[in-house]
């Protein structure tokens, strides 16, 4: 539902949706973050942008979860049982030529409990372009034809790693 909204506001759903969602593969990961020892600053998860084109979180109540805003600042908020959240992963990013924004995030433990959370992580099969209808004087083109699952081998090399945007040091013009 949220792939059909964007590409509807971007007016290309009836030229890319159909094959977006045949291309389409899920993984669905089950997440547990422990509670910290006295002597430890942190545990969770780092800052980072998911590789996915788009990623589906639902948690516990016990909060953690901090995304980055473009200022730089880092926004906690108070988890619902019945809510959803919905990151844009760094193939969306390329997909929509930089217009959706794929948001840095962390967990940062500080409660006394562990938080449990679940992630739908949806990655596209084949090559990821950039819809012509997306490219524009106002918005030249950002990202050459990449594959999600090379973006994400080519993150767990240790220069991937190292990169601030692995998206843009993988597949930027």
């Amino acid at each position: 539902m949220v792939v059909r909204m964007v590409f509807e506001s971007y007016g290309v759903y009836d030229q890319h949706h159909d094959s977006h969602k045949e291309s389409t593969t899920y993984l669905l990961r089950m997440m547990k973050y422990r509670v910290p020892e006295k002597t430890e600053a942190n545990v969770g998860c780092d800052a980072h942008t998911d590789k996915s084109f788009i990623t589906v979180l639902h948690q516990n109540e016990v909060s953690g979860l901090e995304v980055k805003s473009k200022d730089g600042q880092w926004m906690s908020f108070t988890p619902s049982p019945s809510s959803f959240i919905v990151i844009a992963g760094d193939a969306l990013l390329a997909w929509s030529n930089e217009r959706i924004n794929a948001p840095f995030h962390r967990v940062v433990m500080s409660e006394s409990e562990p938080r449990y959370s679940v992630g739908l992580f949806s990655f596209i099969k084949g090559m990821i372009k950039v819809p012509e209808k997306l490219v524009d004087e106002k918005n030249p083109l950002r990202f050459n034809p990449f594959e999600n699952f090379g973006l994400l081998r080519y993150f767990l090399t240790e220069e991937g790693r190292e990169k601030e945007s692995a998206i843009k040091a993988y597949c930027g013009v």
